[in-house]
């Protein structure tokens, strides 16, 4: 009989970070979810335990080396493996105009939402390598196809973690590593942020309900739904997809 397989799931207090790793774990998928609020991970855990999974909260910051490290040396003392990891983390856009853009607005978008992916996949690949594959969904965001007017360091970090999708995929393959991306677009995040009020997210939402052929972005059940696919032996030939999750946005 095969072990249970185990994930690693980044930004998994809220969100669509929480719902996947409900999801994998129904599954009895063994989830290890990471983020800086230790008190968000641990109720999601607490969830999950008591439906009857096995969850580990590991908490830090994707964009510390030491943080990164220390979640994998934890998921392996615990579980003895990483099977997949969902790459989930990440800063929502923050829209003004490219130039006023402060040095450390621009550094932390980046370090986030390019840097911790990177950092994550760099850590655990040799250990799905020692186990003869597993499987990497990155997260990114519609925004990293387009260009999105007024979040510039959101675009560029999201772009970039859309080609490192495709430079990993191409690389691991054949050794049974398949990695994919997801580009989801218009989801409002778990909780209320700094520079968008609920007010102007409502404006957000109506935008994308008049542009989008849908008529509505995903929700974040349908799109944890499509990761835990994407986690599964029969997305092996997707290696290196590119998948919108934005209502057919980006189809136009």
């Amino acid at each position: 009989m095969s072990p249970a397989r185990v994930a690693i799931i980044t930004g998994g207090g809220t969100g669509l970070g929480a719902v996947t790793a409900q999801t994998l774990a129904r599954q009895g998928i063994k989830v290890v979810v990471t983020g800086r609020r230790r008190d968000k991970l641990d109720a999601v855990c607490e969830q999950i335990r008591a439906a009857g999974g096995e969850a580990l909260t590991s908490a830090g910051d994707v964009s510390r080396v030491d943080d990164v490290r220390r979640s994998v040396d934890e998921t392996l003392q615990a579980f003895g493996r990483i099977d997949i990891l969902v790459n989930n983390a990440g800063q929502h856009a923050r829209f003004r105009r490219t130039h006023e853009f402060s040095i450390e607005e621009i550094d932390e978008c980046l370090a986030v939402n390019l840097r911790g992916p990177f950092l994550t996949t760099h850590a655990v690949v040799p250990h799905m390598l020692r186990n003869g594959g597993g499987a990497i969904v990155n997260v990114a965001s519609m925004a990293g196809s387009v260009g999105l007017r007024y979040a510039a360091p959101y675009s560029a970090a999201k772009g970039g973690l859309i080609q490192l999708t495709r430079a990993t995929a191409v690389e691991y393959a054949q050794q049974g590593i398949i990695v994919t991306c997801i580009t989801p677009g218009g989801m409002q995040p778990a909780e209320s942020q700094d520079h968008l009020d609920e007010a102007q997210w409502a404006l957000v939402r109506e935008s994308i309900k008049q542009g989008t052929p849908l008529g509505r972005p995903a929700n974040t059940q349908e799109v944890a739904d499509l990761i835990a696919f994407l986690t599964g032996p029969s997305a092996a030939p997707m290696a290196g997809a590119i998948v919108p999750v934005d209502g057919g946005y980006t189809a136009q």
